[in-house]
């Protein structure tokens, strides 16, 4: 009867010796976790944001990117406890792509001309709280884009007057009067609107029996000062008894 007590005493000391150890694991794992939460959630943030300031269509409500040579304006916050940071007296560096940009105290925002292609933008905070803070971000550069708007969903229109407007995107222009706008009707230049360069007003009229047919429409805009900012585009529509 001894034996088989000491026998059980000696299971349950290791019973119990299993369920502190693993008790005190994940008593130490969460506490590790709570840690790096903590620690996540107190790290100063970058907030970051920048605009190119190029030529973009007024109802266009994205982002405006830079084509190469854009003026592009950065600015930041650093964000510690949830509140903005006062970096007035912070030595702040920029570089692009390795390349210094700028340097001052209470440096928040700079303005340079972007590249023909993508760069990577750094940013360095001197001493704050005894430590350097380092933020690298990337800046895309987009080709100038074209889309046409038509009074159509499925490129299907009817006889009567239709008007067609060229929508240019991300050209390095302040406003439409610094782009150049070419239209052609199934291969033959035709003018656009005398008030709008960059809307194309057709009447279409039905000669003989009425048929479908297709016209092609093509439109390339072209920078003024910059002869290589061009973009085109073409569409195939459809016209109910032409």
């Amino acid at each position: 009867m001894s034996k088989t007590k000491n026998k059980l005493n000696k299971i349950s000391a290791k019973l119990i010796t299993l369920f502190l150890v693993g008790f005190i694991a994940s008593l130490t794992s969460h506490f590790s976790l709570l840690t790096s939460l903590v620690s996540a959630q107190t790290a100063p943030q970058f907030l970051v944001s920048w605009r190119a300031e190029n030529y973009v269509p007024p109802a266009y409500q994205g982002k405006i990117f830079p084509g190469a040579s854009s003026p592009v304006e950065i600015g930041f916050d650093l964000i510690d406890a949830n509140k903005i940071v006062n970096l007035s007296k912070n030595q702040i560096s920029w570089s692009s792509n390795g390349t210094p940009l700028q340097s001052g105290i209470g440096l928040k925002t700079v303005r340079f001309n972007s590249k023909n292609t993508g760069q990577s933008v750094r940013i360095i905070v001197s001493d704050y709280k005894r430590n350097d803070l380092d933020y690298v971000f990337e800046i895309p550069v987009f080709r100038p884009e074209l889309t046409l708007d038509i009074p159509s969903s499925d490129n299907r229109v009817g006889l009567g007057q239709i008007t067609i407007k060229a929508l240019p995107y991300f050209f390095n222009a302040a406003n439409k009067l610094g782009l150049a706008f070419n239209w052609s009707y199934n291969g033959q230049p035709v003018p656009g609107t005398s008030e709008n360069p960059s809307a194309l007003t057709l009447t279409l009229k039905s000669e003989g029996a009425p048929k479908n047919a297709d016209i092609l429409i093509s439109a390339v805009v072209q920078n003024i000062f910059n002869p290589l900012e061009i973009a085109s585009r073409i569409i195939n529509l459809s016209v109910t008894g032409l």
